[in-house]
């Protein structure tokens, strides 16, 4: 079972990332289809306080194409600062991803951080990444690509998982004690 992997993620990885964090929050998006639809309302009522629901539609469904549009040119950008702030090396350049008994351990050619397994909150996977969390919104996004096959991908998740929840039944048990 491979318990180390290395891999680079790409500048659109990164904002890939960014977009799906922030449209699946559950704060963020409820918040702007109702302004969305708030303002969509207020073109459709004419002087009158008379509703047309056709106008309403047709600028609720503009305005969420100018959202989207908008958020996505916004998050194409939104990490160019942090990768000039701490270099290509640092958030593009290479990772090195082992799992211990005791935690985490990540290196780059700038930082080498080492977590314990009660610092990582949750693991999500999809069809081509790995997502090990470590705060709502920081985490490690391991490309499945960086696998020599689906198979070890899988078994680096599976201990991933596995030594997680041997913390945190480590941890229930010490709040018992």
């Amino acid at each position: 079972m491979p318990l180390e992997v290395t891999y680079t993620n790409t500048y659109w990885e990164l904002v890939g990332n960014n977009m799906r964090v922030i449209f699946r929050h559950t704060v963020v998006t409820p918040i702007c289809l109702l302004i969305l639809l708030a303002g969509s309302y207020n073109q459709a009522t004419d002087a009158a306080g008379h509703f047309y629901f056709r106008y309403f539609l047709k600028d609720a469904i503009d305005s969420l194409i100018f959202f989207t549009v908008g958020a996505s040119v916004l998050f194409a950008f939104l990490p160019l600062p942090i990768i000039w702030s701490k270099g290509k090396a640092g958030v593009l350049g290479p990772h090195r991803i082992q799992l211990t008994d005791t935690g985490l351990v990540e290196e780059t050619s700038v930082n080498k951080t080492e977590l314990k397994w009660s610092g990582i909150t949750k693991i999500r996977t999809s069809r081509s990444h790995i997502r090990i969390y470590i705060s709502p919104y920081n985490l490690f996004l391991i490309p499945r690509k960086a696998f020599e096959s689906r198979q070890q991908s899988d078994d680096f998740e599976a201990a991933a998982r596995k030594f997680m929840a041997s913390a945190s039944e480590g941890k229930a048990g010490a709040n018992v004690i």
